[in-house]
C-alpha cells in the first residue's frame, strides 16, 4: 500500500525531526500545517470480499441483475483519445519532461554514450552526448544540463536544440538535481565530512551559480548522504528533496531558509520517490502505508 502525502498552503516550520509517514490519517488542524494523508493507493492484490449474510443474498442478487440489465440496455458513453506517439527512444527514457511543444528525456544505454534527447514535431534528435548525463532543466528557450567527459563534470547551457553550447562550470564532483531558479543555477554538491562512519561520511552542500559568475556560492548544507534535487522555491525558502539509495532507500523533504538559518526536515519516508512541488506551492510525496 502507498499513501500520498501533501502540504497545502504554508509549509510548516517544525523542528529537525520533521514529519514521518505512519499508519493512519494525519489531519490538519488550525495552526498545525502537518502533511495531510490523501486517499491511499494500493499496489497489493484486492482482498476477497466478505460473504453477504444469507438474508441479504436475494436482494443483492436482484440489485445486481437490475444493474446488469441497465448496463445492457444503456451502456455509459466512454470517449477515449488514442495516444499520440512522441518519438522513438534509443534506450529507456528517463526524466521525461514536456516544455512547450517539445519533449525532453535522458537515455542511458548499457553500452555507449548517454544522451539528452529532444522530440519536437515528430523529430527526435540528441541534444548532447557524454560519458554520463546528470540532471537537466529548461528555462524559456535555454537548456541546462550536467555532463561528464574524461572523468570531469561540467554544467552546460545551450539553446533548446543544443545549439551554441557553452560550459558554465566544471568540477570533479557530480552536480545533483540541477535547477534553474531566480537567475541562477542551483544544485547539490557532495562533500566529505571526515567522519569514518558510512552514514555520516558525506553531506550535501546547496550551491548556486549566478548568471555571469565563475564560482558558485554555498547557500546551505544538509547532513545527508546520497543525492537529491532542488525542487524550487516556496515563498522565500528553498524546498529540497534528498535520497539515501542504500537498500531499502529513503526520501526526505527539506525547507532551507533564505536567511541562512538551519534547514528544517519536513517529511521523510522509507522509500525512494520523486516529490512534486507545484506552481501553486503545494508539496506532494509518496510514503508506504501499513494498512
Amino acid at each position: 500500500m502507498s499513501s500520498l502525502w501533501g502540504f497545502r498552503g504554508a509549509i510548516p516550520s517544525r523542528g529537525a525531526g520533521g514529519y514521518k509517514g505512519s499508519r493512519g490519517a494525519v489531519a490538519e488542524s488550525p495552526g498545525d500545517a502537518a502533511p495531510t494523508e490523501l486517499p491511499t493507493v494500493s499496489d497489493a492484490p484486492t482482498p476477497s470480499p466478505t460473504p453477504l449474510p444469507v438474508r441479504l443474498l436475494g436482494p443483492a442478487l436482484t440489485l445486481l441483475a437490475l444493474a446488469a440489465s441497465v448496463w445492457m440496455v444503456r451502456p455509459p458513453a466512454v470517449s477515449l483519445r488514442a495516444p499520440t506517439p512522441v518519438g522513438q527512444a534509443g534506450a529507456f527514457p528517463e526524466a521525461v519532461r514536456r516544455v512547450g511543444d517539445a519533449w525532453y528525456w535522458v537515455e542511458r544505454p548499457p553500452k555507449g554514450a548517454a544522451r539528452l534527447v529532444r522530440a519536437r514535431g515528430g523529430v527526435v534528435a540528441p541534444v548532447a552526448e557524454a560519458e554520463a548525463i546528470g540532471g537537466y532543466d529548461v528555462d524559456g528557450d535555454r537548456l541546462y544540463w550536467s555532463a561528464r567527459r574524461d572523468g570531469r563534470w561540467s554544467i552546460v547551457s545551450a539553446g533548446g536544440d543544443g545549439a551554441g553550447a557553452k560550459a558554465l562550470w566544471s568540477g570533479a564532483e557530480p552536480p545533483h538535481g540541477l535547477k534553474r531558479l531566480d537567475g541562477a543555477l542551483w544544485w547539490l554538491r557532495p562533500v566529505s565530512t571526515g567522519i569514518p562512519f558510512p552514514s555520516l561520511r558525506q553531506a550535501l552542500e546547496i550551491v548556486a551559480l549566478a548568471d555571469g559568475a565563475a564560482v558558485p556560492r554555498v547557500a546551505g548544507r544538509l547532513d545527508e548522504p546520497g543525492d537529491g534535487q532542488v525542487l524550487g522555491r516556496r515563498g522565500a525558502d528553498l524546498v529540497v528533496a534528498t535520497r539515501r539509495r542504500e537498500s531499502p532507500g529513503s526520501t526526505a523533504l527539506w525547507r532551507v531558509p533564505s536567511d541562512g538559518g538551519a534547514p528544517v526536515r519536513l517529511f521523510s519516508a522509507p522509500r525512494l520517490s520523486e516529490p512534486l512541488l507545484t506552481a501553486s506551492g503545494d508539496l506532494y510525496a509518496l510514503s508506504p502505508s501499513e494498512e
